[in-house]
């Protein structure tokens, strides 16, 4: 299974409130799933600012266009590793995860996870393996990541990779009031 939210956004419903850094998201994700742009793209900013809602949308676009993709939650995707681990199949797992054409990670960095234990060492060969195989060409990856995370509070590794600016602006940051306290007014 793809790992989609079941009320999956779509970017025809994303509401605006005006805000700049909203509208160059948007523009920065659809370019994302037409294969343009930074094949790494980074979403960050605070809770409530659209970012799950605009990789769901992502997501979502992608599964329609008979794309083979993965959304996941850092958390769910950890608990994955997790479990992989007694039936022997943590490398057959991160091999999934690494090897998809087009992988969404939501919540980066809000697991709980410690950086020199093994679930560490795994979400870093993800982001480095999946790193290493981007690119500008047919049949790269193509890896979306959401953080509420600045850069420098990611673990060093990760951090590194989400920021190659070697395809151009990789991160994407959104500064907008919480949509799930305050509303938004216009439509996109």
């Amino acid at each position: 299974p793809t790992g989609l939210p079941e009320n999956c956004g779509s970017f025809d419903v994303f509401l605006l409130d005006g805000n700049k850094t909203l509208i160059q998201a948007v523009k920065a994700v659809r370019q994302w799933v037409s294969g343009v742009g930074p094949p790494i793209l980074t979403l960050i900013g605070q809770p409530g600012t659209g970012k799950t809602h605009l990789a769901s949308a992502a997501g979502r676009y992608l599964e329609e266009h008979g794309e083979s993709l993965l959304f996941r939650r850092e958390g769910d995707m950890m608990a994955e590793f997790r479990s992989a681990v007694p039936r022997n199949q943590v490398e057959e797992t991160l091999g999934t995860m690494s090897s998809v054409p087009w992988l969404i990670v939501d919540d980066l960095g809000t697991a709980s996870v410690n950086d020199s234990g093994m679930l560490g060492e795994l979400r870093d060969r993800l982001f480095d393996t999946r790193w290493r195989a981007a690119g500008t060409w047919r049949g790269a990856l193509r890896t979306l990541v959401t953080t509420n995370l600045r850069s420098k509070e990611l673990p060093p590794r990760v951090a590194s990779r989400l920021s190659d600016s070697q395809w151009g602006n990789p991160i994407v940051g959104i500064d907008a009031p919480d949509f799930r306290v305050h509303g938004a007014k216009e439509k996109l």
